[in-house]
C-alpha cells in the first residue's frame, strides 16, 4: 500500500462534505415554555421520521436538536442504502444466535423498503440511485470470504450473487478488486440532501423545530419535563433519537458505545480520468475487510469513501473528530484500490460517530424508571434505513399500538462493561482487526 506522509495537515470539514454549513433557515433555539404530545431529542433521521410519523396521527410533536438537523451521523454518513447482507453476518450470527439474527435480517431487510417508499412518499430528492452493493475482494485469499458472506446471507434469505473479476471488470470496476458478492438491493444516495428533505418535510408537516437547543435535563413525572438553556418542554411523551450523542444526556446506561469513523470526498474527476476509472453502474463498493473501506461514486463527480479505521474514546466520551492517523490510513487504501486516479487530490476529510452495541442489533426500549422516556438508537454502522424505519415503530408505541416489527428491536439491552474496561477492549479488538488487514494490504506490495 502506498504510504502516506505523517506529520502533514489535513483538509477538514467539521461536518461532512454533504452538510458544509446550517441551514440558511436555521430555526431559532428554544425561548419559553412550551407542552406538546411528544417531545423528541435529536434531528436525525431516526427523529424527523418519528416526527413526521407522529405528526401524520395528529399529535403535537417538539423536536429539540443541539446543532442543526441533520448535523450528527445522519449528515456524515457513507451515502449507502443498504439492507442486511453489507453487515458483518458471520459475527452477527455469533453473538446472536440464529433466532436474533433472523430477526436483524427481517428489520434491516423492511428497513430499506421503507426507506425507499418514504423517499417518494415524503417527495425527497437525495440522488437516490438503486445500484446495489458490491462486497469486493483485494486479495486471492478474500475469495473464500465472499463466497462464504453469499452462503450465510442465502441461509437468511439473501440472494447474493458471485461476480468473478471478469464480471467487475464489464462493469468497470478497477481490477484491484478480484471478486465480489454482489447485493441487488440498495443503493447510493447523497446524505446532505436525505437530511435536508427530511428536515424540509417535518417543518411542512407542522414539527415544531428548535435548532441550537441542547436538551440539559429530563425530569420524568406525570408529565415529562425537558430542560434546556432557554425553556423547558413538558410532554405525555420524550423520545430520545440522539444514538452516539446519548451517553452524554443519560450517561448511566452502557448499552451502547460511540465509535469514531471517518471518511474524506476527492476532487470533482475529469472527464479523462471517469473514463479511465469506469464504474458507469454506481454501485457501492465495499472491501472485504475486517474493518471494510467503502467507496462510492458522486453526483459532484467526486470518490467518497468512508470507515477503515474506528475508534472509541476514553472513558466513553467521542473522540476527537479530526483524527489525522484515520484520514492518513483511508487515503492509502484509496490510492492503492485505484492506482488509475493517482493524480487525484484529496478535497477533504471529516469523522463522525456511531452508536455501537454489544450484539450488532439496534435498540428500542423505555427508561427501567419511565415508561414514557423512550429510545430508539444503535444501528451500528447501518443506521440510515433502519434508524427511519425506527421512527415510525417509536411513533406506532407512542400511539398506542405496536408496530410488527417492534419484537425484532426490543429486548434486555446487554451493557458494555465499565470503564476503562469498554475502552481496553474496543482497542485490543481494534488492534487485532487491524493487524489482520494490514497482512492482507501487505501481501499485495
Amino acid at each position: 500500500m502506498r504510504r502516506i506522509a505523517a506529520g502533514r495537515a489535513y483538509p477538514f470539514e467539521p461536518v461532512s462534505p454533504w452538510l458544509p454549513e446550517p441551514p440558511a433557515d436555521l430555526r431559532p433555539p428554544l425561548a419559553g415554555d412550551l407542552c406538546a404530545d411528544v417531545a423528541i431529542v435529536g434531528a436525525g433521521c431516526t427523529g424527523l421520521s418519528a416526527a413526521l410519523a407522529l405528526r401524520a396521527r395528529g399529535a403535537r410533536v417538539v423536536l429539540l436538536e443541539a446543532e442543526f438537523a441533520g448535523s450528527g451521523s445522519s449528515g456524515r454518513n457513507a451515502g449507502h442504502l443498504a439492507g442486511p447482507a453489507v453487515m458483518d453476518l458471520p459475527v452477527v450470527a455469533r453473538r446472536n444466535g440464529r433466532r436474533g439474527t433472523e430477526r436483524l435480517v427481517r428489520f434491516a431487510s423492511e428497513a430499506l423498503r421503507y426507506a425507499e417508499r418514504q423517499l417518494a412518499a415524503w417527495e425527497i430528492d437525495c440522488g437516490y440511485r438503486p445500484s446495489g452493493l458490491l462486497m469486493a475482494a483485494i486479495h486471492p485469499r478474500q475469495e473464500r470470504r465472499a463466497r462464504q458472506w453469499i452462503d450465510l446471507c442465502g441461509h437468511f434469505g439473501l440472494p447474493l450473487e458471485f461476480l468473478p473479476r471478469a464480471a467487475l471488470a464489464e462493469r468497470g470496476i478497477p481490477q484491484t478488486f478480484l471478486c465480489a458478492a454482489y447485493d441487488r438491493s440498495g443503493g447510493v444516495f447523497d446524505p446532505g440532501r436525505l437530511a435536508r428533505g427530511l428536515r424540509r418535510a417535518a417543518l411542512a408537516a407542522g414539527v415544531e423545530l428548535f435548532e441550537g437547543t441542547a436538551v440539559r435535563e429530563i425530569c420524568p413525572g406525570s408529565r415529562m419535563h425537558l430542560r434546556c438553556a432557554g425553556g423547558r418542554v413538558r410532554a405525555d411523551w420524550a423520545l430520545l433519537a440522539t444514538n452516539a450523542y446519548t451517553r452524554e444526556l443519560r450517561p448511566r446506561p452502557r448499552s451502547v458505545i460511540p465509535l469514531r469513523v471517518s471518511g474524506f470526498e476527492t476532487a470533482p474527476l475529469t472527464g479523462a480520468q471517469l473514463d479511465a476509472l469506469g464504474w458507469q453502474r454506481w454501485e457501492a463498493l465495499n472491501t472485504l475487510h475486517h474493518v471494510l473501506e467503502s467507496y462510492r461514486r458522486t453526483e459532484q463527480g467526486s470518490i467518497a469513501a468512508t470507515s477503515k479505521v474506528f475508534a472509541h474514546g476514553f472513558a466513553g466520551h467521542r473522540p476527537a473528530a479530526y483524527a489525522p492517523g484515520a484520514f492518513r490510513c483511508l487515503e492509502g487504501g484509496f490510492r492503492a484500490r485505484f492506482p488509475m486516479l493517482a493524480g487525484v487530490p484529496i478535497r477533504r476529510f471529516w469523522s463522525g460517530w456511531i452508536a455501537q452495541t454489544t450484539d450488532f442489533r439496534p435498540l428500542l426500549g423505555s427508561d427501567p424508571c419511565c415508561p414514557r422516556l423512550l429510545h430508539g438508537l444503535g444501528y451500528c454502522g447501518h443506521g440510515v434505513a433502519q434508524s427511519m424505519l425506527m421512527g415510525a415503530v417509536l411513533a406506532e408505541r407512542i400511539a398506542g399500538g405496536q408496530h410488527p416489527l417492534e419484537e425484532c428491536v426490543r429486548r434486555r439491552a446487554f451493557s458494555w462493561p465499565p470503564e476503562p474496561l469498554t475502552w481496553s477492549a474496543v482497542g485490543l479488538i481494534r488492534l487485532a482487526m487491524r493487524a489482520a488487514d494490514l497482512r492482507t494490504d501487505r501481501d499485495l506490495e
